[in-house]
């Protein structure tokens, strides 16, 4: 089916019903294909997230893991910089 923006707005219901019965609908301005209406897709699950505490749990512990650094530190680094700007 073929609708202009000024029935669209008068019809939508209708237009939206049509849709749901597997129905597309383009949708024209000035006679030009301008859009176009069709079912929604069926919303899929989102992809869980772990539960912030466990999140900071895991990173911890990853951070515990990972063997000393040697030389400076970053705030070592930053004061460094920061005192050869002065």
């Amino acid at each position: 089916m073929t609708t202009t923006v000024e029935a669209n707005s008068s019809e939508l219901r209708e237009l939206v019903a049509r849709t749901q019965q597997g129905e597309e609908i383009l949708v024209t301005v000035d006679g030009k294909v301008a859009g176009r209406i069709s079912a929604a897709s069926e919303p899929q699950d989102p992809t869980p997230h772990p539960d912030k505490a466990e999140l900071v749990r895991r990173m911890r512990e990853r951070l515990a893991s990972l063997p000393p650094q040697k030389g400076p530190s970053i705030q070592e680094l930053m004061d460094e910089l920061r005192e050869e700007r002065l």
